[in-house]
């Protein structure tokens, strides 16, 4: 009975030592940037979580105590990048302002996608990529855009993966378990 209940416990004592991170992002107008990219890269080691605002200029990333390199982007504006502490509570940075820069892209050709946002999820097309067949999956889902791993779970843009499917057949795993099985498959 005491091992089925610290089983039970594990998940809210992992999610427990994460620290949530919010803000706002407005341009100098005061109105909200929306999708711009939010990253918080850890100066300890190579971990990043990543974020998009919403539709309010508002973003939350949840990060486990540590320094980071704190950054936002969007096309358009300057990036903000400044330092992160986070020592065992929420952080609220309140507004963050980008200023407009002049600079744009005088055309951009999308050729092919691997990766696709459908009403399920997200799906990466692995198939013929000849430079991620030798890497386990978790390596290739870091090199993902918005995908992070973390010990033994993964997020997208901020939000962690509760589901995970292969070949639209759900994995029925979760924890140190998944993330073993995970490391186990390749990408050919």
């Amino acid at each position: 009975m005491i091992a089925c209940l610290s089983i039970l416990f594990l998940p809210y004592t992992i999610y427990a030592q994460e620290f949530r991170v919010t803000g706002v992002v407005r341009d100098t107008s005061g109105i909200s940037v929306v999708y711009a990219t939010v990253v918080a890269s850890s100066l300890d080691s190579v971990a990043k979580n990543h974020s998009l605002t919403d539709s309010l200029g508002g973003f939350d990333l949840y990060l486990p105590n540590g320094e980071y390199e704190f950054s936002i982007s969007m096309m358009g504006y300057q990036p903000h990048v400044s330092k992160l502490l986070i020592r065992n509570k929420e952080v609220d940075l309140r507004d963050i302002v980008l200023a407009e820069q002049d600079r744009y892209l005088k055309e951009a050709v999308v050729t092919d996608s691997r990766i696709r946002y459908t009403s399920d999820g997200y799906e990466i097309n692995l198939k013929n990529n000849s430079l991620l067949a030798k890497k386990n999956l978790p390596d290739i889902l870091n090199l993902s855009p918005g995908v992070t791993a973390l010990a033994n779970s993964f997020s997208v843009y901020g939000k962690r993966v509760v589901e995970v499917y292969i070949d639209h057949r759900k994995i029925r795993m979760s924890g140190d378990q998944l993330i073993s099985y995970l490391n186990s498959l390749t990408g050919d």
